[in-house]
């Protein structure tokens, strides 16, 4: 463990925190500290999953008991002088672990190479400056410097803040923002009501924020997660179950019945030499060697489907055992949905206003008694569209011709809402002196 590791920062204060973390909380770290530190707690990264070598990963392919069967069915054939059985069988064989091995050495390619392309950047506060500084880089100690958009790197106490909402649904699943406060909070609370701590994982939806780093890596919560499942291990799919089954009854119901035939054909007389090669014969014929390259070909069908709607498929069987999925138990949030929420309807003057368009692209109509009305026609609804973008903390930006938004996803829609209206929150901003904000609580 770390010497740089405090137990429960939410229940001692801000002032306490740093001081036991040996940090400043307006200077920040030096830089040799920090290097200090990064060397003693190591880089801040979640633990990464021990990867297979390319011999594990061929040699994984022939892990079935029917492919068990079937080398035993070739080295059969091969002794008993059966040359061109064997060759078949073992083409078969070959041919199915060929195409499970490229196919998973492929998907783990594209996967490293998406996690290759993003690099995650943090404010930190070091040698009494401000610097942006690969994620990865951050220690216990440092002094982060938090704004609307900013993902949560580690662990933190807050130290000072100023209307400071997170989204933690990634962490709890929970769709609202919490509001988070620099007091001490009581102990044995949950960690969802730990309101003077913030997340690795979650962001910042609203407010800014100065706190420190307590814990970085797998010393997170959202590391312990990750540590606890990656220490489960992986159930064999309802297609490999059935695989393991039908070579384990083929095996036993060919010996039975090749030794049977054997018996029985030594007790008739014919020769050990003759019985012995007709049996060979017999059990080679009971075994599908064609079986793995059929499945070989389905599966491989079910993946190209996949792959054309961006699913990138690691384990070849995974795909037949979303085709008998019944039942998935699955989080909301982030999941099922994308937190982004839009305006449907309004009430304004005593009538009903629906609002088209979806997520947060800036393109929809008013709508009333099933015609289009803009906002400026009617004085009420132009008012109420000013006030909605203008007392929000959410920006709306066109990237690459996409929509993003940064903020809290209601204020977020209310802001989208507006830009179907023509109306630009700075823009609006310009006009208008903000005197005082009370937030929503």
């Amino acid at each position: 463990m770390s010497n740089f590791s405090i137990k429960d920062p939410h229940i001692r204060s801000a002032d306490e925190v740093v001081s036991q973390l040996q940090a400043d909380s307006v200077h920040g770290l030096t830089s040799k500290e920090a290097e200090s530190r990064l060397v003693d707690c190591g880089p801040n990264e979640l633990p990464k999953p021990k990867k297979r070598s390319l011999i594990l990963l061929f040699l994984s392919q022939f892990n079935n008991r029917l492919i068990y069967v079937l080398l035993v069915a070739t080295v059969i054939s091969f002794l008993s002088g059966q040359r061109n059985d064997a060759h078949g069988i073992l083409l078969a064989v070959l041919i199915n672990a060929v195409f499970g091995f490229w196919q998973e050495h492929k998907a783990e390619a594209a996967i490293e190479q998406l996690q290759a392309m993003i690099v995650l950047e943090s404010t930190v506060l070091r040698d009494g400056t401000v610097h942006r500084l690969r994620s990865a880089e951050i220690v216990p100690g440092d002094i982060l410097l938090l704004q609307e958009g900013d993902r949560i790197p580690a662990d933190c106490r807050v130290v000072s803040l100023k209307d400071l909402r997170t989204d933690e649904s990634a962490l709890t699943g929970e769709s609202g923002s919490v509001r988070k406060v620099t007091e001490v909070v009581e102990v044995g609370v949950g960690r969802s009501d730990m309101i003077n701590m913030i997340w690795m994982g979650t962001s910042v939806v609203a407010g800014t924020a100065r706190a420190v780093v307590t814990a970085t890596g797998s010393r997170t919560a959202f590391g312990g997660i990750a540590v606890s499942l990656s220490a489960i291990m992986d159930e064999p799919s309802p297609l490999q179950k059935r695989i393991d089954q039908l070579g384990q009854k083929l095996g036993l119901a060919s010996v039975i019945l090749a030794s049977i035939v054997f018996l029985f054909g030594c007790l008739s007389g014919f020769s050990f030499q003759e019985m012995f090669f007709f049996s060979v014969a017999l059990v080679v014929s009971i075994i599908p060697e064609g079986l793995p390259a059929v499945l070989a070909v389905v599966l491989a069908i079910g993946i190209q489907r996949m792959a054309k709607r961006n699913a990138i498929i690691r384990h070849v069987p995974s795909v037949e055992t979303l085709g008998v999925a019944d039942v998935i138990c699955t989080d909301k949030t982030g999941t099922l949905t994308e937190n982004k929420m839009t305006v449907r309807q309004l009430y304004v003057d005593g009538r009903d206003w629906s609002v088209t368009g979806e997520g947060w692209k800036p393109e929809g109509a008013f709508m009333i008694d099933g015609r289009k009305v803009h906002p400026a026609e009617l004085l009420t609804l132009n008012r109420l569209l000013k006030v909605a973008v203008t007392c929000n903390h959410a920006s709306l930006t066109i990237k690459n011709e996409r929509p993003d938004v940064i903020g809290d996803p209601t204020e977020a829609a209310l802001v989208v809402m507006g830009a179907k209206a023509g109306f630009d929150r700075q823009d609006l901003l310009a006009e208008f002196d903000l005197v005082d904000e009370i937030p929503f609580s």
